[in-house]
């Protein structure tokens, strides 16, 4: 049977093959900076956490809500974070949440952005997961609202403690 490569020379073949690293490797590098500039302008006044790999973090937010990062996760917030305002954040990675509870006014709401969801807070303590192609969160205590934020697809689900709710496949 004849082969594919037979008429090629090995010099061509082989440059092929470089052309796809240097296309994954670019391709990698512009996600990563297209992660850290929309980060950069999207929230100009952010207070940004960090962890390497191999490095867990404990941080006390300023609504006295406490975030542990696990290992090469990032969180974002608005640095202006005022009592009685909207509370949002960012993550890429995993992190585990406790929150404090403000009330029930709409404005001391605790939202969790992710690739794909919103998770909703309902003063609570939680885990988000949200790596590559899959998010998902499990509920310890309290109630959290997790909502799918597609553009054909924007339902909601109240999880109750001991849930696990998953979304694959988002990115």
């Amino acid at each position: 049977p004849p082969r594919f490569h037979q008429g090629i020379p090995q010099r061509f073949r082989k440059g092929r093959v470089l052309t796809r690293l240097a296309v994954a490797a670019c391709t990698v590098i512009v996600v990563s900076v297209g992660f850290y500039v929309s980060n950069s302008f999207l929230h100009p006044d952010a207070v940004t956490y960090r962890t390497a790999y191999g490095e867990n973090g404990t941080y006390l937010l300023p609504d006295s809500s406490v975030i542990t990062l696990n290992s090469n996760s990032t969180l974002v917030h608005r640095s202006d974070w005022q009592s009685g305002s909207l509370r949002e954040v960012w993550l890429e990675g995993e992190a585990f949440f406790d929150v404090k509870h403000l009330g029930p006014s709409a404005k001391s709401r605790f939202i969790v952005h992710t690739a794909g969801m919103d998770v909703e807070v309902l003063g609570t303590r939680f885990n988000v997961f949200n790596r590559a192609d899959k998010v998902n969160v499990v509920l310890n205590a309290g109630k959290v609202k997790v909502k799918l934020t597609s553009s054909t697809d924007t339902s909601a689900v109240v999880m109750m403690p001991d849930e696990l709710s998953t979304l694959g496949n988002c990115c």
